[in-house]
């Protein structure tokens, strides 16, 4: 156990130097920054059309708290992919463990914890859909990026080695790693497809507007 321990042990900096690490890092940089800019956009949206269209500004409203909280995530993620702040809690919890003797049970309290988030995280799916039920069909493949992210680090935290191993060389390869990644890449899609879809949406009520304006002037016209 102490061995273990050692082995594991956690410092401030950078925790994992390698070339992949810092590739996922840039990743959640970059889906952070499209986030940002999702959220900036939402906000510019929600405060042009609150006179036009109030049931349009409150969805982009809602989509503007997503957009943020994303951003927060993403940030946090992110840094802690370096920092390994889970490795400090776990080898605390290890030597807790370890120290009080329950260390060998650790595979049941393990499951309980696993159980537990498994329910709290279907939980704040489902809080989640109905808080953006508003916007849910515009956002669903956002949110299935988070909970991607969300899975991936809720699963990480679990670990006594032994999620560690299934994670890293299991029969599904390097599931964790390709969970992490799929989820940046879902969220990065995600922010540039609902960026671009709501230009579009800004174009078109801005060229019906044009229209609105345009006909009462040529009906003046042709009276004349």
């Amino acid at each position: 156990m102490g061995d273990a321990l050692i082995a594991s042990r956690w410092h401030i900096g950078v925790n994992d130097p390698t070339a992949l690490a810092w590739a996922i890092v840039t990743g959640y940089l970059i889906a952070a920054v499209l986030s940002a800019r999702a959220y900036l956009e939402a906000r510019r949206h929600s405060m042009s059309i609150v006179k036009i269209d109030s049931d349009e500004a409150r969805s982009v409203r809602s989509m503007k708290r997503f957009w943020g909280l994303i951003t927060v995530l993403l940030v946090v993620l992110g840094v802690n992919k370096q920092l390994d702040l889970q490795t400090l809690l776990m080898n605390n919890l290890r030597r807790q463990a370890y120290v009080h003797g329950w260390y060998a049970h650790r595979r049941h309290y393990q499951a309980i914890f696993i159980v537990c988030a498994s329910l709290l995280g279907f939980l704040g799916i489902v809080v989640s859909a109905l808080w953006f039920r508003r916007v849910l069909g515009r956002m669903a493949l956002a949110i299935l990026g988070a909970a991607m992210l969300g899975l991936f680090t809720v699963v990480r935290a679990a670990s006594f080695h032994y999620v560690d191993k299934v994670l890293a060389r299991g029969p599904f390869g390097r599931l964790g790693v390709l969970l992490e990644i799929g989820g940046i890449i879902v969220v990065i899609l995600s922010a540039l497809l609902w960026s671009h879809q709501e230009r579009m949406i800004d174009r078109v009520r801005l060229q019906a507007e044009e229209g609105q304006v345009r006909t009462p002037l040529t009906t003046q016209g042709s009276q004349r």
